[in-house]
Protein backbone atom coordinates (compact mmCIF):
# COMPACT_ATOMS: atom_id res chain seq x y z
CA UNK A 1 0.00 0.00 0.00
CA UNK A 2 2.78 2.41 0.94
CA UNK A 3 4.53 1.68 -2.37
CA UNK A 4 1.39 2.61 -4.34
CA UNK A 5 1.01 5.84 -2.36
CA UNK A 6 4.63 6.82 -3.09
CA UNK A 7 4.15 6.01 -6.78
CA UNK A 8 1.05 8.19 -7.03
CA UNK A 9 2.77 11.02 -5.17
CA UNK A 10 5.67 10.84 -7.62
CA UNK A 11 3.29 10.93 -10.60
CA UNK A 12 1.36 13.90 -9.19
CA UNK A 13 4.59 15.77 -8.45
CA UNK A 14 5.87 15.23 -11.99
CA UNK A 15 2.55 16.37 -13.46
CA UNK A 16 2.63 19.53 -11.34
CA UNK A 17 6.18 20.33 -12.49
CA UNK A 18 5.26 19.86 -16.15
CA UNK A 19 2.21 22.11 -15.80
CA UNK A 20 4.29 24.80 -14.09
CA UNK A 21 6.94 24.71 -16.81
CA UNK A 22 4.35 24.90 -19.58
CA UNK A 23 2.65 27.90 -17.98
CA UNK A 24 5.77 29.83 -17.01
CA UNK A 25 7.84 29.44 -20.17
CA UNK A 26 7.71 31.63 -23.32
CA UNK A 27 4.59 30.89 -25.31
CA UNK A 28 4.49 29.94 -28.95
CA UNK A 29 1.57 28.29 -30.64
CA UNK A 30 2.03 24.65 -31.50
CA UNK A 31 3.26 24.26 -35.04
CA UNK A 32 4.39 27.89 -35.34
CA UNK A 33 7.65 28.36 -37.21
CA UNK A 34 10.32 30.24 -35.29
CA UNK A 35 10.73 33.33 -37.44
CA UNK A 36 13.35 35.09 -35.31
CA UNK A 37 16.38 34.06 -37.40
CA UNK A 38 14.66 35.12 -40.62
CA UNK A 39 13.47 38.43 -39.17
CA UNK A 40 16.96 39.21 -37.83
CA UNK A 41 18.52 38.31 -41.19
CA UNK A 42 16.27 40.73 -43.08
CA UNK A 43 16.61 43.37 -40.35
CA UNK A 44 20.38 43.18 -40.75
CA UNK A 45 20.03 43.90 -44.46
CA UNK A 46 17.88 46.94 -43.78
CA UNK A 47 20.38 48.13 -41.18
CA UNK A 48 23.17 47.81 -43.77
CA UNK A 49 21.18 49.89 -46.24
CA UNK A 50 20.49 46.89 -48.49
CA UNK A 51 16.74 47.36 -48.85
CA UNK A 52 16.59 45.64 -52.25
CA UNK A 53 18.37 42.57 -50.84
CA UNK A 54 16.01 42.59 -47.83
CA UNK A 55 12.96 42.62 -50.06
CA UNK A 56 14.33 39.85 -52.29
CA UNK A 57 15.15 37.70 -49.26
CA UNK A 58 11.67 38.32 -47.83
CA UNK A 59 10.04 36.93 -50.97
CA UNK A 60 11.91 33.64 -50.56
CA UNK A 61 11.44 33.42 -46.79
CA UNK A 62 7.73 34.19 -47.02
CA UNK A 63 7.26 31.01 -49.04
CA UNK A 64 8.61 28.93 -46.16
CA UNK A 65 5.84 29.69 -43.68
CA UNK A 66 2.09 29.49 -44.05
CA UNK A 67 0.49 31.79 -41.50
CA UNK A 68 1.17 35.38 -40.48
CA UNK A 69 0.56 34.17 -36.92
CA UNK A 70 4.13 32.86 -37.10
CA UNK A 71 5.12 36.54 -37.09
CA UNK A 72 2.41 38.02 -34.91
CA UNK A 73 3.55 36.32 -31.70
CA UNK A 74 6.89 38.10 -32.07
CA UNK A 75 5.15 41.35 -31.12
CA UNK A 76 4.67 40.03 -27.57
CA UNK A 77 6.99 40.79 -24.67
CA UNK A 78 10.33 39.00 -24.78
CA UNK A 79 9.45 36.88 -21.74
CA UNK A 80 6.25 35.78 -23.49
CA UNK A 81 7.99 34.50 -26.60
CA UNK A 82 8.28 37.81 -28.46
CA UNK A 83 11.39 39.14 -30.14
CA UNK A 84 11.72 41.97 -27.62
CA UNK A 85 12.64 45.61 -28.05
CA UNK A 86 16.25 45.58 -29.24
CA UNK A 87 18.74 42.80 -28.70
CA UNK A 88 18.76 42.83 -24.90
CA UNK A 89 16.20 43.67 -22.20
CA UNK A 90 16.08 47.40 -21.54
CA UNK A 91 14.50 48.77 -18.39
CA UNK A 92 13.15 47.16 -15.24
CA UNK A 93 9.68 46.22 -16.52
CA UNK A 94 9.59 43.00 -18.63
CA UNK A 95 6.03 43.80 -19.73
CA UNK A 96 7.35 46.79 -21.69
CA UNK A 97 10.06 44.77 -23.45
CA UNK A 98 8.00 43.95 -26.51
CA UNK A 99 7.40 45.50 -29.92
CA UNK A 100 3.68 46.10 -29.46
CA UNK A 101 3.85 47.53 -25.94
CA UNK A 102 6.90 49.72 -26.59
CA UNK A 103 5.37 51.13 -29.76
CA UNK A 104 2.26 52.06 -27.80
CA UNK A 105 4.38 53.78 -25.16
CA UNK A 106 6.50 55.68 -27.68
CA UNK A 107 3.40 56.75 -29.61
CA UNK A 108 1.99 58.41 -26.48
CA UNK A 109 3.03 62.10 -26.62
CA UNK A 110 2.68 62.26 -22.83
CA UNK A 111 5.44 59.65 -22.39
CA UNK A 112 8.53 60.75 -24.33
CA UNK A 113 11.74 58.75 -24.14
CA UNK A 114 13.28 59.32 -20.73
CA UNK A 115 16.84 58.91 -22.02
CA UNK A 116 17.24 59.15 -25.79
CA UNK A 117 20.99 58.48 -25.70
CA UNK A 118 20.42 55.28 -23.73
CA UNK A 119 17.38 53.99 -25.63
CA UNK A 120 18.15 55.03 -29.21
CA UNK A 121 20.22 51.96 -30.10
CA UNK A 122 17.50 49.55 -28.99
CA UNK A 123 14.88 51.61 -30.84
CA UNK A 124 16.94 51.43 -34.04
CA UNK A 125 17.32 47.64 -33.74
CA UNK A 126 13.63 47.19 -33.03
CA UNK A 127 12.71 49.43 -35.95
CA UNK A 128 14.71 47.29 -38.37
CA UNK A 129 12.99 44.20 -36.92
CA UNK A 130 9.63 45.86 -37.56
CA UNK A 131 10.60 46.72 -41.13
CA UNK A 132 11.62 43.11 -41.71
CA UNK A 133 8.34 41.81 -40.33
CA UNK A 134 6.36 44.29 -42.41
CA UNK A 135 8.14 43.16 -45.57
CA UNK A 136 7.43 39.51 -44.77
CA UNK A 137 3.76 40.38 -44.16
CA UNK A 138 3.76 42.23 -47.50
CA UNK A 139 4.73 38.96 -49.16
CA UNK A 140 1.85 37.04 -47.56
CA UNK A 141 -0.84 38.94 -49.45
CA UNK A 142 -4.19 37.07 -49.47
CA UNK A 143 -4.85 35.12 -52.65
CA UNK A 144 -8.09 36.96 -53.32
CA UNK A 145 -10.12 39.92 -52.08
CA UNK A 146 -12.38 39.34 -49.12
CA UNK A 147 -15.55 41.10 -47.94
CA UNK A 148 -15.82 44.47 -46.19
CA UNK A 149 -12.70 46.01 -47.67
CA UNK A 150 -10.38 43.06 -46.96
CA UNK A 151 -8.66 43.54 -50.28
CA UNK A 152 -5.21 42.60 -51.48
CA UNK A 153 -4.62 46.27 -52.25
CA UNK A 154 -5.39 47.32 -48.66
CA UNK A 155 -3.14 44.56 -47.28
CA UNK A 156 -0.24 45.65 -49.47
CA UNK A 157 -0.68 49.34 -48.73
CA UNK A 158 -0.75 48.88 -44.96
CA UNK A 159 2.21 46.51 -44.90
CA UNK A 160 4.24 48.91 -47.06
CA UNK A 161 3.24 51.84 -44.83
CA UNK A 162 4.35 49.87 -41.78
CA UNK A 163 7.69 49.04 -43.42
CA UNK A 164 8.33 52.63 -44.49
CA UNK A 165 7.31 54.06 -41.10
CA UNK A 166 9.57 51.51 -39.38
CA UNK A 167 12.51 52.65 -41.50
CA UNK A 168 11.66 56.25 -40.56
CA UNK A 169 11.78 55.14 -36.93
CA UNK A 170 15.18 53.54 -37.46
CA UNK A 171 16.50 56.72 -39.06
CA UNK A 172 15.18 58.92 -36.25
CA UNK A 173 16.63 56.57 -33.64
CA UNK A 174 19.99 56.54 -35.41
CA UNK A 175 19.99 60.35 -35.23
CA UNK A 176 18.85 60.25 -31.56
CA UNK A 177 15.91 62.44 -32.56
CA UNK A 178 13.34 62.05 -29.77
CA UNK A 179 10.58 63.92 -31.61
CA UNK A 180 11.22 61.92 -34.77
CA UNK A 181 11.16 58.65 -32.83
CA UNK A 182 7.80 59.52 -31.27
CA UNK A 183 6.31 60.60 -34.62
CA UNK A 184 7.49 57.50 -36.49
CA UNK A 185 6.46 55.15 -33.66
CA UNK A 186 2.97 56.68 -33.71
CA UNK A 187 2.80 56.11 -37.46
CA UNK A 188 3.84 52.45 -37.13
CA UNK A 189 1.39 51.91 -34.29
CA UNK A 190 -1.56 53.51 -36.10
CA UNK A 191 -0.83 51.52 -39.26
CA UNK A 192 -0.78 48.26 -37.28
CA UNK A 193 -4.07 49.18 -35.60
CA UNK A 194 -5.75 50.07 -38.86
CA UNK A 195 -4.68 46.83 -40.50
CA UNK A 196 -5.73 44.72 -37.51
CA UNK A 197 -9.10 46.42 -37.38
CA UNK A 198 -9.75 45.29 -40.94
CA UNK A 199 -8.06 41.90 -41.22
CA UNK A 200 -7.72 40.42 -37.73
CA UNK A 201 -10.37 37.79 -37.10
Amino acid sequence: MATKVRMWLAILTLAAVLIFVSLSGPTQAAGDKDMRPDVLKIAGMYKSGKAADAETAAIKIAKAFEETSDLMHLFRARNKGGIGWGRAPLGPNPAEDGLEKKLQLLADPKKPLANVAKEAAAAEEAAHDLAAMAQLIRNKTPGKDGPAGKTKKAWNEWSEQMRDASLELAKAAGAKNAAGIAKAAAKVNSTCNACHAKFKE
